[in-house]
């Protein structure tokens, strides 16, 4: 007897039938590919945790791409397949405008995209017709030109283009003097399709050049003729970091937590501070509070923030006071004293999961004042293993892509 476990994608469609008899269990898959016959042959083995399932006709030649990263299809991708394909990506897919309907239709059998597709609007309902889509669709003017990720409108950027192009953005940043007439050369139209950040110097002159400009969702940056820094992640502004900024306006587009202990005059080096949510202690608050935009989150902490994105295990004693954010997986030992975590830890907020010992979940629970997680009693070893699981061969596990 013999198991398969823990793959990500398995095709069993040509799984021989001396194979398939030893098979008394298949668990654990991220997408399972078969046709008649396997499920004939399979038909007595027990599956558990199918996260996907794919069954292709007998008489039907499909060949299946699998991707952990980014894809780019064109036509001349797509001209190149022999047969019907499945993809099945992990991370980001962008379907080129010079794609033919007619050819898509004949080469793409589905689609399975666990992340982002970027395509031309004229494409995207065939696309989702074709299979599933977990994440985010970004659909652009099939005419224009369509630019990813954070842009930098600048002399330099409108010099690479052709005249009176027509470009599609999914995040446009218009931070510093841009010559106009070059401007009006370059672009006759543009659509921005997540967010735009502008000054509000430059805000006249290139709203005329953008599709539905007070429909979309736009930050317009008080400069002051001050210099703009944009960053698009969470930081940590503490002495040294602050130190390479000289009287700017600092934007960034997610989280700040200040941690400054030397640093008394903030507004020498960062007049203006924009960003979603700031985290600090009051003494800090104090300092800054008459240099953040107007539409910035305070979250007054006064402790240590841990932030866990990643696995993290707490263990011993926890002898200052702080707070725990928890995005991935916190496992709380049995050797953690337990005494210095009631005392000490003011809150928790789980986006996450979080690992204790059983006797332990209600005094967690209690810290959490934001739970949008999973709390749950830590596994015994011998709990790993049930319902005969000793008895069967692991005969393949931990693989990403498996065919038999």
């Amino acid at each position: 007897m013999s198991k398969i476990s823990n793959i990500g994608v398995l095709d069993v469609r040509e799984i021989h039938e001396e194979l398939a008899k030893d098979v008394t269990k298949i668990e654990n898959i991220g997408l399972l590919i078969e046709n008649d016959r396997s499920k004939i042959l399979l038909k007595d083995t027990k599956m558990e945790n199918i996260g996907g399932n794919i069954k292709i006709p007998d008489d039907k030649n499909i060949d299946f791409i699998m991707e952990n990263g980014s894809l780019i299809i064109d036509r001349e991708y797509l001209e190149g397949v022999v047969n019907p394909i499945i993809i099945l990506v992990n991370g980001k897919v962008e379907f080129k405008k010079d794609i033919d309907l007619n050819l898509l239709n004949e080469k793409l059998y589905m689609a399975i995209i666990n992340g982002k597709l970027i395509c031309p609007k004229a494409l995207v309902g065939f696309i989702s017709s074709k299979g599933t889509i977990n994440g985010k669709t970004i659909a652009y003017s099939s005419k224009y030109t369509y630019f990813d990720g954070n842009i930098d409108l600048t002399d330099r950027f409108l010099k690479s283009l052709k005249s009176d192009s027509k470009l599609s953005f999914n995040r446009l940043l218009v931070l510093k003097d841009i010559d106009l007439q070059l401007l009006e050369s370059k672009i006759s139209n543009m659509e921005v399709l997540s967010k735009l950040i502008i000054v509000d110097k430059l805000e006249e002159e290139i709203s005329q050049y953008i599709d539905d400009y007070y429909g979309l969702n736009k930050i317009i940056i008080p400069s002051e003729g001050r210099e703009v820094k944009y960053i698009d992640e969470d930081i940590i502004i503490d002495d040294n970091f602050i130190r390479k900024y000289d009287d700017i306006v600092l934007y960034v587009d997610g989280e700040v937590e200040l941690k400054l202990e030397d640093i008394t005059d903030f507004n020498r080096y960062i007049h203006l501070l924009i960003c979603d949510k700031l985290i600090c202690n009051d003494k800090i608050y104090e300092k800054v509070k008459n240099n953040l935009g107007e539409d910035t989150e305070v979250e007054i902490i006064n402790g240590e923030l841990i932030v866990n994105t990643g696995k993290m295990n707490l263990s011993g004693v926890i002898e200052e006071e702080i707070f725990i954010k928890n995005m991935g997986k916190l496992v709380l030992e049995d050797d953690l004293d337990y005494h210095s975590f009631e005392k000490n830890v003011i809150s928790i907020i789980n986006y996450g999961l979080i690992e204790a010992p059983e006797e332990k979940i209600d005094m967690i629970t209690k810290k959490a004042d934001k739970n949008h997680g999973k709390i749950r009693g830590s596994k015994k070893k011998e709990q790993l293993k049930e319902n005969g699981d000793r008895e069967e061969k692991i005969l393949y596990t931990n693989i990403g892509e498996l065919k038999l």
